[in-house]
């Protein structure tokens, strides 16, 4: 875990309380963990870059390289499938690779997959299920917020995988919460649909009917801001 990517550098007790779940969650698969610190957040974005569309993917490349002496090769995990990628993108299939040095390899993992079939392949694993943490967005950096994309979508995973109130989410959300999610982008868009073809699939009505309905919510918002960017840009005679 690198302290001052997503939890700043001037919380070392959030930061720690975040990494003591990660190493529990390690342990439990038999894995070691390494823990990293970096005040390049702190830096002007003239220097480090937009995080998101440029950045991201290079400085988490730069420190894997203070450890890469220890490993055959680098995995960084994928943030969108291939049917579904977002470029520009910090980390994406296509610039990944590029990070790698002479000696150790860079692989952009999981892009084969969309996250119900992540969150399916590790719902039952009771390590995981106790301290994984997806959330970046909520008050309190070191667990779960619960009503976040992020989290929303995550617990409807596991609820779709068959477990209902995961671990990691003591502030669970409910099925009238997925219907008032916030799709930001074609890719939530997208695994929302994703999510919705297998409720139907499952014969969970209720939760096939928000996810629905937070789509067409959805799509409603994108063509009012539509429309009025036409009129907006539009000259009067």
């Amino acid at each position: 875990m690198v302290h001052g990517f997503d939890i700043p550098e001037t919380q070392p007790d959030v930061f720690e309380r975040a990494f003591k779940k990660s190493e529990q969650v390690l342990n439990s698969l038999g894995l070691p963990v390494y823990r990293l610190r970096t005040n390049l957040r702190s830096l002007p974005e003239t220097i480090t870059g937009d995080w998101e569309v440029e950045a991201h993917g290079i400085w988490l490349a730069a420190a894997l390289a203070c450890l890469e002496s220890f490993f055959d090769r680098v995995l960084i995990p994928s943030t969108y499938a291939y049917n579904v990628l977002k470029l520009p993108w910090g980390s994406n299939p296509v610039t990944d690779i590029y990070f790698a040095s002479q000696t150790t390899p860079y692989w952009h993992d999981g892009a084969a997959a969309h996250k119900l079939t992540k969150v399916q392949a590790i719902a039952l694993h009771p390590g995981i299920q106790r301290g994984l943490r997806v959330c970046w967005e909520g008050a309190h950096l070191d667990r779960n917020c619960g009503r976040c994309f992020k989290c929303v979508a995550t617990q409807v995973c596991y609820w779709l995988a068959g477990v209902a109130q995961p671990e990691c989410f003591p502030t669970g959300c409910r099925v009238a919460d997925v219907s008032r999610a916030a799709l930001k982008n074609d890719p939530n868009r997208r695994l929302f649909q994703i999510l919705r073809a297998e409720a139907e699939r499952q014969d969970r009505a209720d939760l096939a009917r928000a996810l629905a309905t937070s789509l067409a919510r959805n799509t409603r918002k994108r063509l009012r801001r539509k429309i009025k960017s036409l009129f907006s840009s539009s000259e009067i005679f």
